[in-house]
């Protein structure tokens, strides 16, 4: 699965595009993800999280697709970087925490026979969750930040 940002494969080359187009397998879970967010708004750190988001998605749901994940920076001449392979099974695990708690979530706040309290309760459950997510990754984020400052280091545009 390949997620092009502001460029698309194309028969070994690369193409210009507006704002991002996938191509492999899970290309239409990619599309489903990436399309609730503004990319194009978004810093690398964002692109990051949403990425791994929908690599998740892919390794869940697609036949075939599973392993490593890795993160190619082309420049604006179209050189490629170093490949950058990491390991993100953690933060999946994390992914996958965060989809479940928002469908138990959904489920209170779509189902208009709970009562407003029960709706509060599950909203309180669901930032408990969050919060506790968001410390362990902080606890267990120095391989991450590599990851990012390894990838921002590549991505920086010359003076």
């Amino acid at each position: 699965m390949n997620l092009y940002l502001l460029a698309s494969n194309n028969k070994g080359g690369i193409d210009a595009v507006d704002d991002f187009v996938e191509r492999g397998s899970g290309w239409y879970l990619a599309d489903y993800v990436i399309r609730s967010y503004e990319p194009s708004t978004m810093g690398l750190d964002q692109i990051l999280v949403m990425a791994l988001r929908f690599l998740s998605a892919t390794k869940q749901h697609c036949e075939g697709v599973s392993g490593m994940s890795q993160f190619v920076v082309i420049d604006r001449g179209g050189l490629s970087t170093t490949t950058i392979t990491y390991d993100f099974n953690v933060a999946e695990q994390y992914i996958h925490q965060y989809e479940q708690a928002c469908a138990q979530l959904l489920l209170s706040i779509g189902n208009p026979a709970i009562q407003e309290e029960s709706v509060k309760d599950a909203i309180e459950r669901f930032t408990k969750e969050a919060l506790e997510s968001h410390k362990a990754v902080k606890a267990n984020s120095e391989a991450y930040r590599d990851f990012i400052s390894r990838l921002s280091s590549l991505t920086e545009q010359p003076n």
